[in-house]
């Protein structure tokens, strides 16, 4: 059953049963209904506030044309309304259709700014930095609500198996140019994490609709293999360099060893109190403010 507000006094001297048709209301606006005279036009009441629209269909000479556009217009209008459009806000209903309309470069400012003022760790940071720089560069100026998962597939895959050099002008105005590598499987699985979290943020930020990473394919691997860049001492390189420490730096010995035998890191370390080692069971604490981030 229709919902029929009661007219307003200063209408009653108006034709009811066309008022009754103009007026009939959802919610807190009036069903907006077509009207045809000298000049067209869409009419309906919003909060009481009488709102025609005609969007140019006056122009518009040929009547079988501006029939279709006027009825276009009448339907556009009607279902912005039952969507929620407020015309005393339209700024708010197209942030809700839309969002924020970011572009790929100012998101990823935006992210680590966020990390920044957050105070993650430098070296996060600059991974995060290095990773979104180059997917930046290879979607140049696009928005981010525009890449899909099949886009970001397309990427892993070219960063895997191209190797190629980049040209590109920086926030200095500075041409510069970076010769990339192929991913190995360790990069790929950098890149994921990287990419993972930059896009749950922007999500939750409203950015996007959707993470396109939700549904990337976990089987996207690089078969290059890694080249091991850290390689730990061997137990007779580890016995020279104790040796040579008792011999020229005692206190650095003892550092060492605490390191080497409890892969506690130094920066913890160099926080640890004597209370928080136990000679008798031979165990050290390290408290959460000694931990480091990582």
């Amino acid at each position: 059953m229709k919902n029929v507000k009661t007219l307003p006094s200063h209408l009653n001297f108006f034709n009811r049963d066309l008022l009754l048709g103009v007026m009939e209301t959802k919610n807190n606006y009036t069903i907006p209904v077509l009207k045809k005279g000298k000049t067209w036009h869409v009419e309906y009441y919003f909060n009481g506030i009488r709102y025609r629209l005609s969007e140019g269909i006056n122009r518009i000479k040929d009547l079988t044309k501006r029939e279709k556009e006027a009825e276009d217009l009448l339907l556009n209008i009607t279902k912005d309304l039952e969507d929620g459009f407020n015309p005393e806000k339209p700024d708010e209903y197209i942030l809700k259709l839309f969002g924020e309309n970011i572009s790929l470069d100012k998101a990823i400012s935006k992210f680590l700014e966020y990390h920044k003022k957050l105070g993650s760790r430098k070296k996060s940071i600059q991974s995060y930095a290095s990773k979104l720089k180059y997917l930046n560069l290879f979607f140049k100026g696009i928005s981010l609500k525009m890449i899909t998962t099949n886009d970001l597939e397309n990427y892993f895959f070219h960063k895997i198996n191209v190797t190629e050099t980049i040209v590109y002008v920086d926030d200095c105005g500075i041409t510069k140019t970076i010769k990339t590598v192929k991913w190995s499987q360790k990069t790929v699985k950098g890149a994921k994490a990287v990419f993972i979290a930059f896009f749950n943020w922007s999500l939750k930020k409203k950015y996007i609709d959707i993470n396109p990473f939700n549904s990337f394919d976990k089987l996207i691997k690089s078969k290059k293999e890694t080249e091991e860049k850290h390689v730990p001492f061997s137990d007779e390189d580890a016995k020279a360099i104790m040796e040579q420490l008792d011999k020229t730096d005692k206190l650095g010995a003892l550092f060492c060893r605490f390191i080497y035998g409890t892969c506690v890191r130094p920066s913890e370390l160099r926080k640890i109190q004597l209370k928080h080692i136990n000679i008798e069971s031979k165990t050290m604490r390290i408290p959460f403010s000694c931990y480091e981030k990582y």
